[in-house]
């Protein structure tokens, strides 16, 4: 219980990160405030998770909705601090919480503006590299590899499956997965994506315009 606690509060933390850093405002020293009206929140209208259900998904002054997006966040990221104290070794677990946390955040940027945020990609990422070189972690050739491989047979067809972050993104991670690791993730990524790509389709009798896929190869990470 302690774990999900501390998630949930980091998670509404990253949630706030992700908001802002693709805008270029302060995470840091810029108070919260409500989305609609702007008004600065007081403590106890952000406490993770319990503070959306007090007051019952609106903001206290506009009375505007407040986005689901933040509750679930916060509870997503709940779980997975349970699942990364789950791991038996300390290196098992900061390199669990690194890797983690930046596809979180990352599935965050993609889903709130439709983009791999640079600025939190590349320094995300070079920290997760010195981490997986640090303690020596096994380097896949062959799953770099067949990503390079996969990537000139779209290229070669001309068949747009991914978009250039996504790419880079998967370049990042590859290195670090085996060819059954990596299999395993495109299939839950793109299985997951098709399914909410029909879902929708049959709901609203029209295609999904954008749909944001880094959630879906984070999920597949977490598996």
């Amino acid at each position: 219980m302690v774990n999900f606690i501390i998630g949930s509060v980091i998670g509404s933390f990253v949630c706030v990160v992700a908001q802002r850093v693709p805008v270029n405002r302060s995470f840091v020293y810029a108070r919260s405030e409500c989305d609609h009206c702007h008004k600065q929140l007081r403590f106890w209208e952000i406490i993770p998770v319990l503070s959306c259900l007090f007051l019952r998904f609106r903001c206290r002054r506009c009375r505007k909705k407040i986005s689901i997006t933040i509750w679930l966040a916060e509870i997503i990221y709940g779980g997975l601090m349970v699942l990364i104290f789950l791991q038996t070794t300390e290196k098992g677990q900061l390199l669990s919480f690194i890797w983690l946390t930046s596809a979180f955040l990352l599935s965050l940027t993609d889903w709130f503006y439709g983009i791999v945020e640079p600025k939190i990609l590349y320094p995300s990422q070079f920290l997760m590299w010195g981490a997986m070189f640090y303690y020596q972690e096994p380097f896949y050739v062959w799953s770099c590899a067949l990503l390079l491989g996969l990537i000139l047979w779209f290229s070669f067809y001309r068949i747009v499956v991914l978009g250039l972050g996504d790419l880079i993104l998967l370049a990042f991670w590859v290195p670090w997965l085996s060819l059954q690791q990596l299999g395993l993730l495109l299939l839950i990524a793109s299985s997951l994506a098709l399914c909410v790509f029909g879902i929708y389709y049959l709901w609203n009798k029209k295609p999904l315009e954008r749909l944001p896929f880094v959630p879906f190869l984070s999920i597949g990470l977490v598996v």
